[in-house]
């Protein structure tokens, strides 16, 4: 897990349990009492997880190997253990400018949207 990929109010697992990072736990790339950052171990993301954000669990019918939980405009797919992001905006909810569209690409992909040469 890299520093770049943290940001204020993420869940890690530090020592074996889960911690929250907080604004007074950076130190000039490091944690708080020494612990480097890349030494903070990320969490699996599990059905348990989607629940305690607040996800709900929408069955399917046709597929007893999926389920869909939906929390705002996430929807989650999860099928035979493996987690997949669809992301739809709310109703009162509009991109207007180049950089909100920068930043949502940025979370859900983890790369940046850059202008391709011709």
């Amino acid at each position: 897990m890299k520093a770049t990929e943290l940001r204020i109010g993420n869940y890690v697992n530090l020592y074996g349990t889960v911690a929250t990072i907080q604004r007074a736990d950076f130190y000039e790339g490091e944690l708080k009492h020494g612990i480097a950052i890349d030494s903070g171990k990320p969490i699996q993301l599990t059905e348990e997880w989607l629940l305690k954000f607040g996800f709900m669990k929408m069955n399917t019918l046709d597929e007893p190997d999926e389920k869909f939980y939906i929390n705002g405009g996430l929807t989650v797919r999860l099928y035979k253990g493996k987690i997949k992001p669809y992301f739809f905006l709310p109703k009162d909810r509009n991109i207007d400018y180049v950089h909100q569209l920068q930043n949502l690409y940025f979370a859900l992909t983890g790369n940046e949207l850059e202008i391709k040469e011709k």
